[in-house]
C-alpha cells in the first residue's frame, strides 16, 4: 500500500479534510462528481467513483479513496495475464475459471508484504463488467509500522482475453468497512468495458 498512489491520496486528502483541497489537489487526483463515470487514460473501461471522493486514472487503473487509502480505498485495474499474480510469481489466462484464479489471488494476498493473519471469508461466483467472476471476502492485519489494524477487503476477479480484470475494496473492520462497502458496490454496477475488439 506504500505506493506512490498511496503517498499522493494521503496528501489530498489531509489537505481536502482541512479544507484546502479546492486548486490544491496532487496532479493527476480529482474529485469524483455524481454521474459523470471515468475511463483509463488508454480508453479500456470506465467506472463511476462514488461522488465526492477523490481518484486517480492511468492506462489500466483506476483508484478512488474518500479518507485516505489507509481508511478506505477502491481499485478497479487491468492486469497482463504474465504474472498477474506478482507476488506469487504466476501467471493468470483467459480460459482458467474464477474458481482457479480466485486461489490464486487469496494465495498472492497471503505473500504480499506487510499484512498477515489472511483469513478467507468467503468465496463465491460473480458477474464483473459483464463476464463471470470470483468474489471473495478475506480479513487480514496490517504490519504495525502501517498501524497493526485488522483490515477487510472484497475483491472480484474476471479473466478477460488479454488481461485480468480485478476490482477490490479494502478498509479497517471498524467502522470504515462496513460504511462504505455500498458505495463500492455502486460503483461495480457502473464498470463497463471499452476494450477494442478481440481484446475483452
Amino acid at each position: 500500500m506504500c505506493t506512490r498512489y498511496a503517498r499522493r491520496m494521503l496528501v489530498a486528502t489531509a489537505l481536502w479534510a482541512a479544507g484546502g483541497i479546492a486548486g490544491t489537489l496532487a496532479a493527476g487526483l480529482e474529485i469524483a462528481v455524481a454521474n459523470t463515470p471515468v475511463s483509463t487514460t488508454k480508453s479500456l473501461f470506465a467506472v463511476q467513483p462514488p461522488a465526492g471522493w477523490v481518484y486517480q486514472g492511468s492506462g489500466y487503473e483506476v483508484h478512488a479513496s474518500r479518507d485516505g487509502p489507509l481508511l478506505n480505498a477502491i481499485s478497479f485495474a487491468l492486469r497482463k495475464h504474465k504474472k498477474a499474480f506478482a507476488a506469487i510469481k504466476k501467471d493468470s489466462a483467459p480460459d482458467l475459471l474464477p474458481e482457479e484464479l480466485a486461489e490464486m489471488y487469496v494465495a498472492d494476498l497471503k505473500s504480499q508484504p506487510g499484512i498477515s493473519d489472511v483469513n478467507v471469508v468467503s468465496v463465491e461466483p460473480a458477474v464483473l463488467g459483464g463476464q463471470p467472476a470470483f468474489r471473495v471476502h478475506v480479513t487480514y492485519v496490517l504490519m504495525q509500522a502501517m498501524g497493526g489494524a485488522p483490515f477487510e477487503q472484497v475483491a472480484l476477479g474476471a479473466p478477460l482475453q488479454d488481461y485480468l480484470l480485478v476490482a477490490h475494496y479494502r478498509a479497517p473492520q471498524l467502522h470504515f468497512f462496513g460504511t462504505y462497502l455500498p458505495a463500492f458496490e455502486e460503483s461495480l454496477q457502473t464498470l463497463t468495458l471499452t476494450l477494442p475488439a478481440g481484446k475483452k
